[in-house]
This record gives structure tokens, sequence and C-alpha cells, in this order.
């Protein structure tokens, strides 16, 4: 199931969305304008749209409070939360995510706190930039090995990417 760009743009009563399992694109701007203050991105989601300023699929959403990944999830894709006009104060990132793409939470600027699973070995260049509220970051090191694409097990590393915490003003400890 693909969502396009605009989809439910300022269709202002729609104040709860329930995405089906089969969701695999979410088009940029999809619920711009609306009344939804949480939603759940299901695991099955693998593209999401951007318009031409690289805002992702919640950018508009000025009511939305509360972004949970579903559980199962492998990736947080680039952009799927970046927003100028963001009000996002809570992202659930579940212990099954092991990359959070370029650019995914960019200018949240009311997320406050993120707690990076175990399993994460990939943070994209600007994932948290701009997130200027942004003052707790908690990183998991109890994962010493994973697995690679052929079953072995290798070193567990994490790579963060260039600017991923770029701007981040409260960050004083990790």
């Amino acid at each position: 199931l693909t969502i396009g760009n605009g989809a439910f743009n300022e269709c202002k009563g729609i104040e709860e969305i329930k995405l089906p399992v089969q969701t695999t694109r979410l088009g940029s701007n999809f619920i711009s304008g609306t009344a939804i203050t949480e939603i759940l991105i299901p695991k099955g989601v693998v593209k999401c749209g951007t318009n031409g300023n690289n805002r992702g699929p919640l950018d508009g959403a000025e009511q939305l409070k509360k972004v949970v990944f579903e559980d199962g999830t492998k990736e947080i894709l680039g952009n799927i939360c970046s927003m100028g006009s963001s009000m996002i104060e809570e992202v659930v990132i579940p212990s099954s995510i092991e990359k959070i793409g370029m650019d995914a939470f960019e200018d949240c600027k009311y997320l406050t706190k993120v707690d990076i699973p175990e399993n994460v070995i990939e943070i994209g260049g600007g994932a948290f930039a701009g997130c200027v509220r942004l003052n707790e970051v908690t990183f998991h090191d109890n994962v010493t090995e994973t697995e690679n694409a052929e079953g072995e097990k290798i070193p567990f590393s994490l790579t963060i990417g260039n600017g991923a915490f770029n701007e981040c003003k409260g960050i004083e400890e990790i």
C-alpha cells in the first residue's frame, strides 16, 4: 500500500490514523495540517517521499507529539520525521532497529531524549541535527557481536555519520 504525497493534507478533522500493516511507502507531508497527535509507523514501511526541501512524510503535522516505530522494524528511514514545523516530543525506537537513516529526525526541535537500542549499528548523517532541545541520548553497549548477511559472527561496531547530532546544544554527556 502506497500513501501519496499530501494524501490527507489539511484534513483538520482527522485526529487519529491507523496505517495498515501492508503500508510500504509514505508520501511527503501525508498528514500535514491534521489533528493527529500520535502515529504508529508499520514495520513494512520501506520507502518515504520527500518534498523539494527534503521534508518527509510527517512534515507539517503540527499537532504530532509522539511517533512510535513498530516492533520488528529494522530501519528508520531517512527524512521520515524531519520537519521544520515539528512538535514531536517523543519517539519510540524498538530494539529491532539496526539503522537510523540520514536526517531521520532533523529539526525535531521539541525532542528532548532518545534511547538508541543496542542493535543499532548505523546512525546516518544529520539524523538528529537541529534537535536543539535534545539533552539526553542513551546508547546501550551490551552487544559485543552481531551477524553479517551470511550469519557469521562479527564484532559489533557503531557508525555515527557526519553531523548526526549537529546543533544539539543541550547534550552535555553521552
